[in-house]
């Protein structure tokens, strides 16, 4: 699994893949096949008829950590760089805002090991 999500993350950031992997992390457990109990699917934990059109526009299989780095990144631009409020849109958060605070803890300690493996 970690071998297919590395060959999908070329070109990003060290940041951008740190981010990806947290989603995916906290979506899936880095499960393609993962069972989101609603119309979300895959990795990402997104629902396919809202983002392939978007996504097959910059050429990213919807079912991939490239898909939760940019589905992030829309959000982000779309709350003026904010990652919390990025966050709380791509997961649909309402109230359970400590999940936010977890992805990017996650992030931070993926960051370090991907930091000090380079």
């Amino acid at each position: 699994t970690l071998i297919h999500i590395k060959d999908n993350l070329r070109g990003y950031s060290i940041e951008e893949k740190a981010i990806g992997l947290a989603i995916a992390w906290t979506e899936s457990t880095w499960n393609f096949n993962a069972n989101h109990k609603s119309d979300a699917e895959g990795i990402c934990g997104v629902i396919p008829e809202f983002w392939e059109e978007y996504l097959n526009s910059k050429n990213i299989d919807v079912n991939s950590v490239a898909a939760c780095i940019e589905i992030y990144k829309f959000y982000k631009e779309e709350n003026n760089g904010s990652k919390e409020k990025a966050l709380k849109d791509y997961k649909g958060i309402v109230n359970n805002t400590y999940l936010i605070q977890k992805t990017l803890r996650l992030r931070d300690e993926i960051l370090k090991i991907l930091k000090e493996s380079k």
